[in-house]
């Protein structure tokens, strides 16, 4: 189990909730919460039935991904997918209790430190301004702006977890490297 998930299924045991994965890839991360919640409701007392999940990514690709994968582990009719810019087009906003993120959040300017294996990825899902700052702080942005009180669970470097922290004072987040 990943970092994201131990932190995000013990967080709402027994009441409604809607989870979103932003930036949401393959769709690993909510295909994994959706899983563990259906085999581990039993032991943990989760009523699936009160939760909503939500998949969205910037990319028609990695949505049809994440929808092939989501089929593959049988919990695709549980799973909503939408095509988004962070929140932009996320109907349920006002909803939202958990957002798990592993947005893009590494410097163009320093892709050549990286590892070789990245160059297979496509740029968009890597890179995000001169710091890898751009997505987290205009997602924050979009999180007052909606004024919305999400969790918030999302993956970034150890050396980014303080300019992290300056952006969301707000919001109650977890940074998980």
């Amino acid at each position: 189990m990943t970092g994201v998930q131990t932190c995000a299924l013990p967080i709402f045991k027994g009441r409604k909730i809607t989870i979103l994965d932003l930036g949401t890839g393959s769709g690993a991360i909510v295909v994994a919460i959706v899983s563990s919640i259906k085999k581990w409701q039993e032991k943990y007392e989760f009523d699936i039935s009160k939760f909503k999940f939500i998949a969205s990514d910037v990319s028609t690709e990695a949505l049809a991904k994440a929808k092939k994968n989501a089929k593959k582990c049988g919990v695709d009719k549980m799973i909503k997918f939408v095509e988004s810019d962070l929140l932009k087009n996320i109907e349920e906003t006002k909803e939202i209790d958990l957002i798990v993120a592993n947005l893009p959040y590494l410097d163009p300017a320093k892709r050549n430190e990286y590892s070789p294996e990245l160059s297979e990825e496509p740029a968009v899902a890597l890179y995000a301004g001169a710091n890898g700052m751009d997505y987290y702080a205009e997602l924050f942005r979009e999180i007052e702006e909606a004024n919305i009180s999400p969790k918030v669970i999302l993956e970034c470097f150890e050396a980014q977890k303080k300019e992290i922290i300056k952006l969301y004072e707000k919001v109650e987040c977890i940074v998980v490297d």
